[in-house]
């Protein structure tokens, strides 16, 4: 995010010569020395010091002889004894928590992959070494204000723990990573090797952690500042004299950096080891400068080159193990999922934003950057004050909303969707795409400088304007709405609207789409399914029991008939077992007795129209197979005027006779 505008400096519009001395005068600055406080008489007062130590001894001896027991002096013994009791509890849980890494790995995921439990592996048993210093620091905070504010032993105390703390997650870290899991991070690097690059280093933190020990403890006690001074200057330069030692071993430099399938982290050893005397050198150079005293040119050149790359690698591994997380912890045998892909867009956005914001800072021009584009482009009345800066600062803020909307939706189809009604998908992603959308629109105007008040003016009529043009689609709206949460039609149902019969392919806010077995889509507006009357056949059960409609003759055998259509029935596959198909004799009629074959299927599965056709072509099958006739359509013609009717027959037209007697 952007700095408010207080932190922001002001633009100065300089002339040419003005800006010319400016520059000049800024470069000038870099090579601003800070010379070491210490001198040759520093020695001479270290020096007279020491020959007053038998003497300061025996004044102490005295007094401690001499003294003699106050009521202030029990304070300090129960918080010794105090201290003591701490120390032995603080022994115990160090090595109980010594013992909680072997106890966690094995509930980490095993999904999770094998590199990254042994990093997690690491962190644990440092945090465990650690835990007893950070109790101790705990138990010193407690009794702190307990004293004045003067005395000096407790930031002593405290100071001295925090440099003990610090060697001692170094020297673990160092011990883990380079041998305990010298297999997992440096698998080609001969193991003689790797001890004897522990040992080293190991060896000058140690002599490092006592250094800075020595140099708190002057400073706490409130010693010559001068000899401090010398003694950061000697631990500077032995620190620079080690950098050289190691640097000189390029064997080893490279052995530190672990094997990582990373394409930056890749690329930067690959530049590394080609440059490698340049990069020496010029890493050894910054240390003599802060040796030197020019520490705010050592600073710069640091800033710009060591730090720029270390927060470039470092958060690249970082989102490289977040995306390696998400991959092994949610992808399932399918492939890889929305949410993942989702979430994967989040950590792009959450990279993209800390490089943006780090580089620039450690380059120095984030604060000139953001000045510049915080210069106001517009108005609108008193209270509303665009700039660059804030119309990118709430397209930010839209695409975060975004990026909410697709994780949640992909959570609730990933999680959510497969438990609940079909129908009730698309309702509510829609809704929650919009209410979220319409909040970063209103925060992303608040961001960008307009006062929403200056909106509540027109709200009521435009609000109006809108509810008076759309009535059609509220309506239309509050149809897809009764539709969904009741339930009256789902996605899948077998439904019968008019003329037209099929399966609801789609049920949205605004409209219904319906499959005919043709595969004809008709697209219908929900407010039309709220007041049409539709047919649904699967609304309760998708179980439907369907008739079909045969004639056989008078002289046929209904009980064979009746095993005929039965066999009909079994041959089709869609046909349900239970309930059982049933056979009906519905009518006698003129030409044929009528009967029905009643069979239950699921609609969903097969449509109604397909099936009668299929069954039809099976029971003339059977009915060709058993011998039953389906007659067809017969009158008996009865003459009552006998012979006189005949004659009249014969005397007609030769055709006309014909066709009258086959009616």
């Amino acid at each position: 995010m952007s700095p408010e505008p207080e932190d922001l400096p002001s633009l100065r519009f300089l002339s040419d010569q003005q800006a010319t001395e400016e520059n000049v005068a800024q470069i000038q600055t870099l090579f601003d020395r800070e010379p070491w406080i210490f001198g040759p008489e520093t020695f001479t007062g270290v020096w007279q010091d020491l020959q007053n130590v038998p003497w300061r001894i025996q004044v102490m001896l005295n007094r401690w002889s001499e003294y003699s027991w106050q009521a202030q002096d029990s304070l300090w013994l129960g918080a010794a004894l105090l201290l003591l009791l701490l120390f032995g509890l603080f022994f115990w849980i160090d090595f109980r928590f010594q013992q909680l890494p072997a106890k966690l790995v094995p509930l980490m995921p095993a999904a999770w992959p094998g590199w990254s439990r042994r990093l997690i592996k690491v962190g644990l048993v440092v945090l465990a070494r650690l835990a007893l210093g950070l109790c101790l620091l705990f138990g010193v905070h407690l009794l702190w204000g307990a004293f004045q504010a003067e005395q000096r032993w407790f930031p002593l105390l405290v100071d001295l723990l925090w440099v003990g703390l610090i060697y001692r997650g170094l020297q673990t870290a160092l011990h883990e990573s380079l041998l305990q899991e010298r297999q997992t991070f440096f698998r080609e690097i001969p193991e003689a090797t790797l001890k004897r690059l522990y040992w080293r280093l190991n060896g000058f933190s140690l002599y490092a952690a006592l250094h800075g020990a020595v140099i708190v403890a002057f400073r706490d006690l409130g010693y010559r500042t001068d000899f401090v001074d010398l003694l950061q200057f000697a631990f500077y330069a032995a620190l620079l004299l080690f950098a050289t030692f190691l640097i000189s071993r390029k064997a080893d430099v490279f052995s530190l950096f672990p094997e990582i399938d990373e394409p930056v982290y890749q690329r930067f050893l690959r530049f590394f080891k080609r440059f490698y005397l340049w990069v020496a050198a010029f890493t050894l150079l910054q240390g003599l400068l802060w040796i030197a005293g020019y520490r705010y040119l050592a600073e710069i050149l640091f800033l710009r080159s060591w730090a720029v790359v270390g927060l470039v690698l470092l958060v690249r591994l970082a989102q490289r193990l977040a995306r390696r997380l998400l991959l092994n912890s949610l992808v399932t045998d399918t492939g890889q999922t929305g949410l993942v892909e989702a979430l994967q867009k989040g950590l792009w956005l959450i990279e993209a934003l800390v490089l943006l914001n780090g580089i620039l800072a450690l380059l120095g021009i984030r604060q000139p950057l953001f000045a510049i584009l915080s210069q106001p482009i517009a108005a609108i009345g008193d209270r509303s004050v665009i700039s660059p800066l804030s119309f990118l600062n709430g397209l930010l803020v839209l695409l975060v909303f975004f990026l909410i909307t697709q994780i949640a939706n992909a959570f609730l189809e990933e999680r959510v969707f497969p438990k609940i009604n079909p129908a009730l998908h698309q309702m509510i992603s829609m809704s929650l795409f919009y209410s979220v959308m319409a909040l970063g629109l209103l925060v992303a105007l608040n961001v960008v400088g307009l006062d929403l008040s200056v909106f509540a003016i027109f709200a009521g009529a435009l609000a109006f304007g809108i509810g008076f043009g759309l009535q059609g689609i509220a309506k239309n709206f509050a149809s897809g709405v009764v539709l969904v949460f009741t339930g009256l039609v789902k996605k899948g149902d077998y439904v019968s609207v008019g003329e037209h019969m099929g399966y609801i392919q789609e049920v949205s806010w605004k409209r219904v789409l319906l499959r005919t077995p043709d595969a004809v889509d008709l697209i219908i507006p929900t407010v039309d399914m709220v007041e049409s009357k539709i047919v649904n056949w699967s609304y309760s059960n998708a179980h439907t029991r369907v008739h079909l409609s045969v004639g056989v003759a008078y002289d046929s055998d209904l009980e064979q008939v009746k095993k005929a259509l039965f066999e009909a029935a079994a041959m089709h596959e869609a046909v349900l077992k239970e309930p059982e198909p049933a056979v009906w004799l519905t009518a006698f009629g003129d030409s044929a007795l009528e009967l029905e074959l009643l069979v239950w299927i699921d609609c969903k599965q097969i449509p109604v129209a397909k099936l009668k056709g299929e069954l039809n072509f099976m029971i003339w099958q059977v009915f060709q197979k058993h011998g039953i006739q389906i007659p067809f359509p017969q009158r008996d013609l009865h003459l009552r005027s006998g012979l006189e009717a005949l004659s009249v027959i014969q005397k007609r037209p030769a055709g006309e006779a014909e066709r009258f007697s086959e009616s």
